[in-house]
Formats: C-alpha cells, structure tokens, sequence
C-alpha cells in the first residue's frame, strides 16, 4: 500500500452523506496532526537559530601564566575549531565567537610551570602543568 494512502474497510454500508462526514472527520484529524507536527518542527528550527544567535555566543579569556622560566622560552598554543592562536610569554588569549558546547584545545611546552585558567563556566576551570610538554581540553559549559 502506498505510504499516503488510507484504505478503510468498515464492512458497513453507508450513505453518501455518513460517507462525506467520514472522509471530513479523518481529513479534519490528520490536518491537526499535520499541523501539530509543523508548528513542533518550527519551534525546533527557531529554537536552533536561537541558540545560533549573539546572545548565546560569548567571549572567552585564557589566562596563561608562565612561571620560573624566561619569557620567550615557552609556547602555549590554543585552538577553538578552525581559529589558533599562539602566545610565548604570559599572557591572554582570547575567542569571541564561543558557545556552550565548544571545547579548546590547549597546547604547548614549557621549560617552567605552566598555568592556564579560563574565564568562563568551563571543565576544568584551570590547567596546572609541570616544565615540559603539555596538552589539555576546556569543555564549554
């Protein structure tokens, strides 16, 4: 049976007129599914270019702290989807297009400690790193 097709077998005769306030009821009743289904699916859609919107979108501070080494002796490099950005001494890096969900790569080498906190709701909210390579995830909250 085709998939839009609707085939009833009452096994009860009917006259014209029962048969027409059938077929009005059943189109009556799919119409308001059909339309239900609509307005759910456009509040989904307005709901998702909502969350596409600047209130939903932040800006995000790094704060990277490079301790018992010279400036210029180590690297922190922080990546948000296609963005990189690169500091070699203590300093900020900052994205302006973040939202809940995206996660921030971090990382770098350094021949001192390392510290990084993100001004944000994010998990973790600090990366304490010994001399050395290191690499970590802010997930966005």
């Amino acid at each position: 049976m085709p998939k839009n097709k609707l085939s009833i077998d009452l096994n009860v005769e009917l006259t014209e007129k029962q048969r027409q306030r059938l077929h009005k009821a059943i189109h009556k009743t799919i119409s308001a599914h059909l339309k239900k289904t609509e307005t759910a699916s456009v509040k989904k859609e307005r709901k998702t270019a909502r969350s596409l919107t600047a209130d939903n979108v932040m800006k995000v501070n790094l704060d990277a702290s490079f301790t018992n080494t010279n400036p210029g002796l180590s690297e922190l490099k922080a990546i948000l989807n296609d963005e990189e950005k690169t500091i070699t001494e203590s300093g900020k890096i900052s994205f302006d297009k973040v939202q809940s969900g995206d996660i921030i790569i971090i990382q770098g080498e350094s021949l001192g400690k390392t510290t990084v906190t993100i001004d944000v709701s994010a998990e973790p909210i600090q990366f304490n790193f010994e001399p050395g390579n290191f690499n970590g995830n802010f997930f966005i909250d």
